[in-house]
């Protein structure tokens, strides 16, 4: 049981890829997405959408997408495995900030980091601890093979 928080879901080609990618894990998982809103889909789900909330409950591996919703995760009581996927560098452009608000997220040991690029992996690495693996472009292959499909099935 796999399931992804994201902060809203949009008609762009970000979230296009994702659910593409998510469509296909779905083929083998369980597989949910939780979202506080959303402003049009990029393509029909074959994945359940949840309000965001929901995820604290969620069971499986849960996957946050954003320093915001990272706190979700790294509170959540019933998740197997939590990630943080890092596809930006977000830290760079926050303002008033607590340093220790950032340690909940990249140095929590119950959060895995996943790197969205080579680079971003190597970034990470040197600024944080090192990421579980590199997943570009949500692809469902890379993606299971990082958060350990073993794990899914349960």
């Amino acid at each position: 049981m796999i399931g992804i928080i994201v902060d809203n879901v949009i008609n762009n080609p970000e979230n296009y890829v994702m659910f593409r990618e998510l469509n296909k894990l779905s083929e083998k998982y369980d597989c949910y997405l939780f979202v506080n809103s959303i402003n049009g889909m990029p393509i029909k789900p074959r994945f359940a959408i949840l309000q965001q909330v929901e995820a604290m409950a969620h069971k499986g591996t849960l996957i946050s997408t954003s320093i915001l919703n990272t706190q979700v995760v790294a509170n959540c009581l019933t998740a197997k495995d939590k990630f943080f996927y890092v596809t930006k560098p977000e830290w760079k452009n926050l303002n008033n900030f607590g340093a220790s608000q950032l340690d909940k997220m990249f140095y929590n040991d119950d959060v895995k980091l996943i790197a969205g690029s080579n680079s971003y992996y190597s970034l990470i690495n040197k600024l944080f601890k090192r990421p579980s693996g590199v997943v570009i472009g949500w692809d469902a292959k890379q993606l299971e093979k990082v958060v350990n499909d073993d794990e899914l099935y349960e």
